[in-house]
């Protein structure tokens, strides 16, 4: 079978994003065995991976249709950070703070790999275009719900100090 160089383009951009959703996957998985103790952050970090999961599944079946593999890889970038994330959290264990602004940089990533998917000069299918959007659009809410409460858990310790 002989593919169009756009077809072709289309499958790597789908690829990225499967890594990249796969990065979102180990990242939130990670976090969520370093929120020991803190069963609300688990709960939201549990549901993040596998909203990741889903999103590669969707992901998935349009680079099958395409006629191509996809990859379970994920992002050598996204490796290095969760590697860091160990060593962070070696000297800083159960550190909420950190673990969320862990996560807001991998949402913030997330959210870049879309934009730049969007941006990009390959031709995507209306309904391709239609699930990207949505997935970035959840993604984006993840990112918020993930500062808001990055910003709560700060003002609260703010607040603690004020009160020793």
């Amino acid at each position: 079978m002989e593919y169009s160089e756009n077809n072709i383009n289309l499958t790597l951009l789908l690829n990225d994003l499967v890594k990249i959703n796969n990065d979102r996957y180990e990242g939130y998985r990670k976090v969520e065995q370093q929120a020991k103790g803190n069963t609300n952050l688990q709960s939201i970090f549990k549901d993040k991976s596998q909203q990741s999961l889903a999103f590669t599944v969707e992901l998935k079946q349009h680079i099958k249709s395409l006629g191509h593999d996809y990859n379970n890889d994920t992002t050598f970038a996204g490796k290095v950070f969760r590697v860091w994330m160990d060593i962070k959290n070696t000297f800083k264990p159960n550190n909420t703070t950190s673990i969320l602004d862990s996560c807001e940089f991998g949402e913030d990533a997330a959210i870049k790999a879309y934009d730049s998917a969007l941006r990009s000069d390959t031709e995507i299918s209306a309904e391709i275009r239609q699930h990207i959007l949505e997935q970035q659009t959840a993604i984006k809410k993840s990112y918020d719900l993930i500062k808001r409460y990055k910003d709560l858990n700060l003002n609260l310790s703010k607040y603690n100090k004020g009160l020793t």
